[in-house]
């Protein structure tokens, strides 16, 4: 998510899901462009903290993601070292209302402790309905027509990012290859991800063309090797802006 527009790969690390210190180093090591830190359910300030402890001053970009006032309180002692405050809002939510009065809380309280600058709204259009997330947000599955226009609105709306979620399933490239070319027509600057059970290099590879960035973060809790897939997602990311800069 750097502002210089070039593509990107991101681990994403769940403070409910604490990583072992060699699987977090490992994760580290294998040179992604990024981690962010942000989960659907069981966030405290004391887990928030501890991850964030963990990942901060390792060199790499790091971003938060803020659903709560818990996370904030975590997140204060780090928030001069991130990168980005990510602020999310669920496309497809039944209670957008919902979202709109915790941010409002989030504002009137920590207003003074909350970086400006560092700040970015993300659009989630959340796919699975078996995942946390997707129960968490309340969120209803969007018929196929209508999927498209609700990533439109997210652009028009001015959001920064805007996140097709499959939270731990593997997507649709049909549908990722539809939605960017609709943003495409939108002429706004909102940047495509994609998250979702990528777990292989060839995976990675399908879907990186289609996208701005990619982001993983389940396998991080799966015995495989991370080295591989970082390579894979920097090598196809690498290829599209070559492909971008013609």
């Amino acid at each position: 998510m750097s502002e210089d527009k070039r593509p990107f790969f991101l681990w994403k690390i769940d403070p409910q899901r604490p990583l072992p210190s060699h699987r977090l180093q490992e994760a580290l090591e294998a040179a992604p462009d990024g981690v962010v830190v942000g989960g659907s359910s069981g966030l405290t300030a004391e887990n928030v903290n501890a991850t964030l402890a963990s990942v901060v001053g390792h060199g790499l970009w790091t971003g938060i993601e803020v659903t709560s006032v818990e996370v904030v309180v975590g997140a204060a002692p780090y928030l001069s070292q991130l990168d980005r405050v990510l602020v999310p809002f669920v496309l497809n939510t039944t209670s957008p209302l919902r979202w709109q009065q915790e941010a409002l809380t989030l504002l009137s309280r920590f207003s003074q402790l909350v970086p400006w600058e560092k700040l970015r709204t993300e659009g989630y259009l959340i796919l699975n309905p078996q995942a946390t997330a997707y129960q968490v947000a309340a969120c209803f599955l969007p018929a196929p027509e209508e999927i498209v226009p609700l990533m439109q609105w997210g652009a028009l709306l001015g959001l920064d990012v805007l996140y097709v979620e499959y939270s731990g399933r593997f997507g649709s490239p049909l549908l990722l290859t539809r939605i960017a070319a609709a943003l495409h027509q939108t002429r706004r600057n909102s940047r495509l991800i994609y998250g979702g059970g990528l777990r292989r290099a060839e995976q990675v590879a399908q879907m990186a063309p289609l996208v701005d960035g990619l982001i993983a973060g389940d396998l991080l809790y799966d015995d495989v090797p991370l080295a591989p897939l970082v390579a894979a997602a920097r090598n196809a990311l690498v290829h599209k802006e070559k492909r971008q800069r013609c």
